[in-house]
């Protein structure tokens, strides 16, 4: 994996260990281990997260724990993803000023 992919993943898992494991304590580090043992918690914790954003934080996820339901959920993210763009709609406004 190169390091600029690295990179990019870095801030949503950082965000989701946050959002699982509360606030960072002094002393305390981001176990990388926590995607993998507690993959419920991590799914529950990004439930609510709208699908486009949702689908970067699974990509994330899989890259560092391959685990079946975080592709599997990416996969879903992605086709309700693409759905939603395909129902996009101009609004009044921009039809008018098309």
């Amino acid at each position: 994996m190169s390091e600029s992919s690295l990179r990019s993943y870095v801030s949503p898992l950082r965000t989701l260990f946050k959002r699982v494991e509360g606030p960072a304590i002094e002393g305390k580090e981001e176990d990388i281990k926590l995607f993998e043992k507690d993959c419920s918690k991590c799914m529950e914790a990004i439930k609510d997260v709208p699908a486009n954003k949702r689908r970067s934080k699974y990509a994330a996820l899989y890259a560092v724990a391959p685990i079946q339901a975080y592709k599997d959920d990416f996969e879903g993210d992605t086709k309700l993803y693409h759905t939603e763009l395909n129902k996009m709609e101009k609004t009044k406004d921009q039809r008018d000023n098309w």
